[in-house]
């Protein structure tokens, strides 16, 4: 009924506009979409509204029952053929729609169960990692909050599938961390998921170094944190002022070993410097065509 009476107004448009030459072309919209939303019986209701009104309503004489010209049952059959092109056509349309309504159903039904393994997943690994690390307890917490640095990343770019915010990463990183021993200074740039999962990682180490030996292991220890982007890349400045170094470690850590291997996965650069005010480094990341064309 809507749909008859959508083609209805459109009707009475095309007869003030162009006149009656083209007596069913207001109809021939809402064929189909009556098709798409319910099926092929009220596309074809439609088309039988049609004709009844257009030969009731806008033909002369008007609203009078009248026996049909030979022009206008040809213009009928006409509408018939028409119609059932349309009507045809919206099915094929419906049928599209009710295809992807599924992929997309089940598209959901699959992102939930993953989500559900993976949280299941970070489960065993804490509780494999507890039982295997018991006599280790300080390995065993440096390893979970690895774990749960991957599972904020994953939360993160569950949220926004495209990527994540620069200044996104940093605050839920140092989320905990007093305001004022940190300050960031850069204008926000959208990371896509993979150089967001190894940023998250390296500022995760980063962070753990500065809270046991660096900066944030005291209170007059102050945190910079600042980037910059060219058409290229992403460069983050990470400076550590008021605990110096003692000494630059003899040997690469595992944590420095992950943080080279996470630069390494993206085609970046890292230069650390361990000066006497301070650590500090400087990450490079390319950023990728989607994001230069910004």
């Amino acid at each position: 009924m809507a749909a008859t009476l959508l083609g209805a107004v459109l009707q009475t448009l095309v007869v003030f506009t162009a006149g009656a030459a083209i007596p069913f072309a207001g109809f021939f919209p809402a064929i189909p979409v009556a098709a798409i939303v319910a099926g092929a019986p009220a596309g074809m209701a439609v088309s039988i509204g049609a004709l009844v009104l257009v030969w009731w309503a806008f033909r002369e004489p008007h609203f009078v029952i009248h026996a049909l010209s030979a022009q206008e049952r040809s213009e009928t059959a006409w509408l018939l053929f028409f119609a059932l092109i349309l009507v045809a056509f919206g099915l094929l349309c419906r049928k599209l729609l009710e295809r992807a309504y599924e992929r997309q159903r089940a598209m959901n039904v699959l992102v939930r169960e993953l989500e559900h393994r993976r949280a299941n997943t970070f489960s065993v690994l804490h509780a494999i990692t507890k039982r295997t690390l018991q006599h280790e307890p300080e390995a065993a917490e440096r390893l979970l909050r690895r774990f749960e640095a991957i599972r904020r990343t994953n939360d993160l770019l569950t949220e926004q599938p495209t990527g994540a915010l620069l200044t996104t990463i940093f605050r839920n990183e140092l989320e905990g961390i007093t305001s004022e021993q940190v300050a960031m200074h850069g204008a926000d740039v959208m990371l896509p998921p993979e150089q967001a999962r190894n940023l998250i990682l390296i500022v995760h180490e980063l962070l753990t170094n500065a809270m046991k030996y660096g900066a944030l292991s005291a209170p007059t220890g102050q945190l910079r944190i600042e980037w910059s982007r060219t058409v290229n890349d992403l460069s983050i400045r990470w400076q550590e002022v008021g605990v110096p170094v003692v000494s630059k470690p003899d040997r690469q850590g595992f944590g420095t070993s992950l943080i080279e291997l996470c630069i390494a996965s993206v085609r970046g650069s890292w230069e650390p410097a361990f000066e006497p005010e301070g650590f500090r480094c400087r990450l490079v990341f390319p950023l990728p065509e989607r994001e230069n064309s910004d």
